[in-house]
């Protein structure tokens, strides 16, 4: 056996190879990083097999649509091999953390040992390699092991290898189109898009200049490089089509709630900003500016290189060796020159796009952000396109070493010494893993308890369907979560620990869902027991003893974590050190897939769920309920029979209340203004959608719903005169839907459902009629205001059309009542409620119901609760009147305070007890006779805190002017979610030499009530369940068999999981399904429901189980969960298929690139084979 001859190349090699094992500094013994943003799991294996899913259970609470994650499985894959092959978390990680340290370098010595093949040329290698391998910028990324950043930054060597290769060294177009097609296909960032747009930046650069200042004909170069790009692209595509199709499939899912929750394009630039606002052309050309070094004020060591000249010195070495590149000392060849323009159009470039949105090139990013679609993904330009940076750094220092040895005529050997010692010990971070411990308290290096690992045993015992609740909440305005041992993220450890769902109320709840989850807390805290808990599928607790974090008196984590030792259906289960696991034993816990036969219907504001949902005197919650936000003002769902609605809740709309008032012409504006070119994007979306509505109501209520978002948008708009042509266009439009609207109003068949849309559309004119006033008074142009007037002209002849005339006008009552508006669904027996905040009222609280005196009596279980009695109400709108809420005045003694001169004294006023659902004015008159500094404090306690808790006071200072002694002090107090009692301090403070004299005159305390809350509720009578029989099993966490017998002809078939219109429910042959129905079973709700032992099998459902096309579902159950009308036709047994349909699609673009793969792979053996032969 002949080896290879060993050579100065192989040297290279292993050193760059030994200096891959730094990552073996980083880690004591017990020690993994965990946390933060952390890209590696404590469960690989099982969060590798997850991703090869569109839909995972380990996320959200109820599911989640993963589409964005399937490409990390090359990176997952990597981290479950380790593991698979070392059984050792620890020994897995550091294999791990040392392939994706060495890896970019090996591409960067892949490239330069291309572009510099000379033996005396290795110090060019060896430099440029190591600074690419340890810089700042892949060490911020260290922090969190940003997997899919280091795949992308290893690509782009390679890639922009190719294409000098192609465009400069005449290299084969087809073998270089496949080589980028294997990188970008292994090396994907995770389909990170954002890393791509970093990747692009120097592609493209490279690309134009290297056609710039390639020696072939023009005509020549460009059909090359067309070709080239051409074949790449389609290439990378091919390969990676197994996740870019169903990512597009889902991309209103994705992109468009991902970019509302960054808060639109205006959120995306003051983000960009703020990333930004240390990005100036000083600290990038010095290779600063890293947001962490400037935001974090316990930063590990960035104040040594900010502050120690020693390293400012070091700051500025780097890039005086890059610029010495552009001397031209020594042989060098024209090759040589076109590479060094080509690395310094890609440094010049990505100067521009890293810099963000800091000036003075900020306003171009600016403008991009809010005006090119999908551009606001690019909000934290530094982290995003920094890469393109620090790669044109490393090649054109790399060369710049090189032209340093030249000038100076210094050893090359010696030059490089002396560079490495320099980039070690400005790095030195590097070799110490200091990097991980980005806060005193918190560390992305932390010894995992082993108990967690036993928990993980525990959660992954539970072979079924159901949920386990963690215990303690989060706190609801920053999600953190913490641990005593040093982890903090905002990723739960069940989500890295187990592919088993858990019930949080994280970061990435939507929807109603962050309503419901909260509302369970709240009546866990306040009544040790949730009615809501059974409707999320919860049998299991854990009660978290080392959860640490910040409690106060708007957030504690006792109350919640002490009220399951009270929950009547609780009962120990295993105690695993500080986790403490639970059962929750109750009958009517609701299977992840059941038939509910009795429905509760609630239209209601979110953060009212917990109260109408556990107060006695409302009906108790159906075998499952339809919640709707207020604000969509729906009418029942046609989907569910009337006949099998228990009971209906809905809320009153004030239509007087200050704080409660609502704009039935606005909602929120859309995400891209109409303004914006590509507003026509948004309006091809609506014209869709706009076809899936057949029924006149619904289209009327989706032509409203779409103006409503306009006419926002409008408001914003119509302040700038040059957008007169954009306000002309949405006049003309809204005309053509008024218009549209008439023609489908006269359509509507139901008297009933014509009266209530008589009403919708008045209102709804109305206050469209009222925005026009105000919009007269901006400047606006001459044609708009003919416009303008021919709209309000045409709305005016609409509602005089309707022929609607108001039942009241609020103007007939009393300026001191409140005026509340409700539609009744249909005609029958109502109770009215009401929640009075005002404590220790009145007995009896009187009324009108349409223009009829109505009494309310108060609960004797809650002071604060008002029941009326039963009263018939018509199908139409119905007015409430109540009587103003008084405010109450209380006034405290004063006092002196005098104090002598060099001491400080307080005194205080005891508030006594609060209610923290009460505002308060608190009103202070005071004299002072010196300019001694004079603080006042406000403090609340409670049982948790007896010490108390100074809670954050804004006062309002006035001078009596008639006084120069004499002050007036106001403070707008809201109490804290806990408090019980306050006090006001008032401190005479400094160390003066003279004495000072306070007399506090007056204390007055206002108690300010929020509006009332008004419910209308309806029972209706009991009807005989039908004792049905359902059988499901999960064959996967996409897919899912029901088997039902017994059944309605017509029955509602729900299932637990998020809502989305990408499941789809079919009808599937029974004997084909019948096989998967095995293994250990739970049974659920009396024996009704039984569900099989969950499997984990990758099934082709089209293939296996033919049939129609699937269904996306009727309607959402308990807030969160899907609902499918089915008509069984009679069938005794029928047996139904529920799949997420995006995953069958995943199996057909796998096969595709696989196919693709191995094809391509055999294309370039045969060429490479075919050129050896010649």
């Amino acid at each position: 056996m002949k080896f290879p001859k060993f050579n100065r190349y192989w040297l290279e090699i292993i050193f760059i190879l030994l200096v891959g094992l730094v990552p073996l500094l980083w880690f004591k013994g017990g020690y993994l990083a965990a946390g933060h943003d952390m890209s590696y799991p404590l469960a690989p294996i099982d969060f590798w097999l997850d991703r090869l899913y569109v839909w995972t259970d380990r996320i959200g609470s109820f599911g989640s649509n993963q589409t964005d994650a399937i490409p990390g499985l090359f990176n997952h894959g990597l981290q479950a091999l380790f593991y698979g092959l070392t059984d050792s978390m620890i020994v897995a990680q550091r294999l791990d953390f040392i392939f994706w340290f060495t890896l970019p370098g090996i591409a960067m010595y892949i490239l330069l040992r291309s572009l510099y093949p000379k033996k005396e040329d290795y110090p060019t290698r060896i430099s440029g390699t190591l600074f690419y391998m340890l810089n700042h910028y892949l060490l911020q990324a260290w922090i969190i092991a940003e997997a899919t950043k280091f795949s992308i930054v290893t690509a782009l060597p390679l890639v922009i290898l190719a294409i000098i290769n192609v465009n400069l060294r005449g290299a084969s177009v087809i073998k270089n189109s496949i080589l980028i097609g294997f990188t970008l296909f292994f090396l994907n960032g995770g389909g990170g898009i954002p890393l791509w747009g970093g990747l692009a930046i120097p592609v493209i650069t490279t690309m134009f200049i290297s056609l710039l200042i390639s020696p072939q004909t023009l005509s020549s170069k460009l059909r090359r490089a067309f070709g080239f790009s051409a074949l790449s692209i389609f290439f990378v595509f091919l390969l990676n089509i197994y996740w870019i199709y169903p990512y597009i499939m889902s991309y209103k899912y994705n992109y468009i709630h991902k970019i509302g929750a960054a808060g639109g394009s205006e959120g995306a630039i003051a983000w960009s900003q703020e990333i930004s606002k240390n990005a100036s052309l000083t600290n990038l050309i010095k290779l600063q500016g890293i947001p962490d070094w400037y935001d974090n004020p316990q930063h590990p060591y960035s104040n040594t290189l900010l502050t120690n000249y020693f390293f400012l010195i070091l700051a500025i070495v780097f890039p005086v060796i890059a610029f010495m590149s552009l001397l031209n000392k020594g042989d060098q060849a024209h090759s040589g020159k076109a590479y060094k323009v080509i690395f310094l159009a890609i440094l010049l470039v990505a100067i521009l796009f890293t810099a963000g949105s800091h000036p003075p090139t900020g306003i171009l990013y600016n403008l991009a952000l809010k005006y090119i679609p999908g551009f606001p993904i690019f909000r934290t330009p530094f982290y995003k396109f920094g890469m393109a940076l620090w790669f044109a750094y490393s090649c054109l220092v790399a060369v710049g070493l090189k032209q340093l040895t030249y000038f100076f005529k210094k050893s090359s050997f010696f030059a490089l010494i002396i560079f490495l010692i320099l980039l070690a010990t400005y790095n030195y971070p590097a070799f110490t893993g200091v990097f991980f411990d980005w806060s005193n308290k918190y560390s992305t290096r932390v010894q995992v308890p082993d108990y967690i690992l036993e928990a993980k045993k525990e959660l992954d015992r539970n072979n079924f369907s159901t949920r386990t609740l963690m215990l303690p909440q989060l706190n609801d305005g920053n999600k953190h979560i913490a641990y005593d041992w040093k982890y903090f993220s905002l990723s739960s450890i069940p989500s890295i620990l187990s592919r088993r769902p858990v019930l949080l109320n994280d970061a990435v709840l939507s929807g109603n869902e962050s309503g419901l989850v909260n509302a369970i807390y709240q009546q866990l805290e306040k009544f040790s027991q949730s009615p809501l808990l059974k409707y999320a599928g919860v049998d299991k607790v854990i009660v978290q003893d080392d959860f640490n974090v910040d409690e106060n008196m708007d957030y504690l984590i006792s109350p919640t974590k002490e009220a399951i030792l009270r929950e009547p259906n609780s009962t120990a289960h295993k105690d695993v050190s500080k986790w403490k696991f639970f059962n929750i034993n109750d009958p009517e816990t609701k299977p992840l897939i059941y038939i509910p036969q009795s429905f509760s219907y609630i239209l209601a504001e979110t953060s009212h769920l917990s109260r109408i949902s556990q107060i006695s005197g409302f009906p108790s919650l159906a075998d499952a309920f339809v919640f709707k936000h207020i604000s969509k003002r729906s009418n029942l769902d046609s989907v569910i029979d009337r006949g099998n609605i228990q009971n209906i809740t809905i809320q009153s709309q004030c239509l007087n209340c200050e704080e409660r008032q609502i704009n039935v012409a606005r909602s929120n504006p859309p995400p891209i203004s109409p303004s914006n070119p590509f507003y026509f994007l948004i309006e091809f979306i609506d014209r869709q959608k706009s076809r899936k509505y057949k029924i006149p109501t619904e289209k009327i209520d989706f032509t409203l719903g779409t103006m409503s978002k306009e006419v926002s948008a409008m408001d914003t708009i119509i302040v700038n005169p040059k957008n007169s042509g954009t306000i002309d266009d949405l006049l003309a439009k809204w005309g053509v839907n008024v218009n549209l609207i008439s023609r489908l109003f006269h359509g509507i068949g139901h008297q009933s459902q014509k009266d209530e849309y008589t009403r919708r559309i008045y209102f709804y004119y109305w206050s469209l009629l009222t925005s026009i006033q105000k919009w007269r008074e901006f400047e606006l142009t001459e044609l708009t205001r003919i416009e303008l007037g021919k709209f309000e002209d045409l709305l005016s002849r609409n509602v005089q059309e309707l022929n609607f005339i108001p039942e009241i006008s609020v103007s007939n009552y009393d300026v001191q009542s409140k005026l509340y508006s409700v539609t009744v669904p249909y005609a029958g027996t109502y109770r009215l409620a009401v929640y009075n905040y005002k404590p220790q009222d009145r007995e009896i609280l009187s009324g009108f119901v349409n223009n009829y005196p109505y009494n309310f009596t108060k609960s004797t279980l809650n002071n604060k609760w008002y029941f009326g009695e039963q009263i018939k109400l018509n199908n139409e709108s119905q007015t409430i009147i109540l009587p103003e809420l008084l405010r109450r005045e209380k006034s405290y003694p004063g006092f002196k305070i005098n104090t002598p001169a060099g001491s400080s004294k307080c005194e205080q006023v005891d508030l006594g007890r609060i209610d923290e659902e009460i505002n308060y004015d608190l009103s202070l008159e005071y004299q002072t006779l010196s300019d001694r500094l004079v603080k006042i404090k406000l403090w609340e306690t409670n049982k948790y805190f007896p010490e108390g808790k100074e809670k954050p006071i804004y006062p309002q200072t006035d001078k009596d002017t008639s006084d120069p002694f004499s002050y007036r002090l106001n403070i707008k107090y809201k109490p804290s979610l806990y408090a019980e009692t306050a006090t006001v301090r008032i401190c005479i403070e400094g160390d003066y030499d003279f004495p000072a004299i306070f007399e506090l005159k007056k204390v007055k305390v206002t108690e300010k009530y929020p509006d009332y809350l008004v419910f209308i509720v309806k029972e209706n009578s009991l009807f005989t369940p039908i004792n049905y029989n359902l059988q499901f099993v999960a064959l996967n966490q996409t897919a899912y068999l029901i088997r039902v017998s017994n059944a309605s002809d017509q029955f509602i078939l729900g299932f637990n999981s998020r809502f989305d219109q990408q499941w789809g429910l079919r009808e599937v042959d029974t004997n084909l399904a019948n096989p998967y129905f095995k293994d250990s079973e739970k049974k659920f709700l009396g024996g009704k429901v039984t569900e099989y032992k969950r499997q984990d099998k990758h099934i082709l459902s089209d293939l296996v189980f033919k049939g129609g096309p699937p269904r996306s579902p009727d309607i959402e159950l308990n807030a969160y969960g899907n609902g499918w009308l089915v008509n069984s036709g009679g069938k005794k047994e029928s047996t139904y298929l529920i799949e997420y349909q995006t995953q069958n699609t995943l199996y057909k673009t796998t096969l595709i690139s696989v196919v693709s793969f191995f094809g391509l792979l055999l294309i370039y053996l045969v060429s490479i084979f075919q050129k050896n032969e010649k």
